[in-house]
């Protein structure tokens, strides 16, 4: 299902999305809200604060946690998350940003039986909410939300998948391990 809309209203956006994925939003028991944190840049590299403040807003009474892990050449990830604009927004939120690079990870198998390694905690969760911001990326152009979710693979792998030139195939297999029911664009 894709929903577009042509204003610069983003809580009202959010607000639609949220009534159209209400059935499966009150059912998750645990929600994962992946962001788009590249590096210390801010919007249009980065989510705009305000569409992470409208999905928080409307998730205050579910269990979920928010994480991303920038670019690994950017810096300190811890650094990098600490001096965001969207840490201000999950701390107003009483949440804890997330660096996925220190959370515990494994190798799961992806649906097509590629092995990658990920982060646990997307997987621990039953609903994945991916905020990517659609922009070109200079080694495989235009991937729609798709890279979003790289940042769930372990930072190890993700150097290994930039070094055999494999990046592409990283991105659609960390997508059917790390299933995202819902991505804003």
């Amino acid at each position: 299902m894709i929903y577009l809309s042509q204003n610069g209203d983003r809580d009202h956006f959010v607000d639609q999305i949220f009534k159209i994925f209400a059935t499966p939003l009150d059912k998750a028991k645990r929600i994962f809200v992946k962001p788009n944190i590249v590096s210390y840049e801010q919007y249009p590299t980065t989510t705009h604060p305000e569409i992470l403040e409208a999905v928080l807003k409307r998730l205050c009474d579910a269990e979920f946690a928010v994480g991303d892990g920038p670019a690994i050449d950017a810096g300190r990830a811890s650094k990098i998350l600490q001096k965001s604009p969207l840490n201000e927004v999950c701390n107003r939120y009483g949440v804890k940003l997330l660096n996925l690079y220190s959370e515990k990870d494994e190798t799961v198998q992806s649906t097509r039986g590629y092995k990658v390694r990920c982060q646990l905690l997307p997987l621990a969760c039953d609903f994945v909410i991916s905020l990517p911001v659609l922009k070109i990326h200079g080694m495989v152009g235009l991937s729609g939300a798709l890279k979003n979710q790289f940042a769930t693979l372990a930072a190890r792998q993700i150097f290994y998948a930039l070094q055999d030139q494999e990046l592409k195939q990283g991105i659609a297999e960390v997508n059917a391990a790390v299933a995202t029911k819902l991505v804003h664009r």
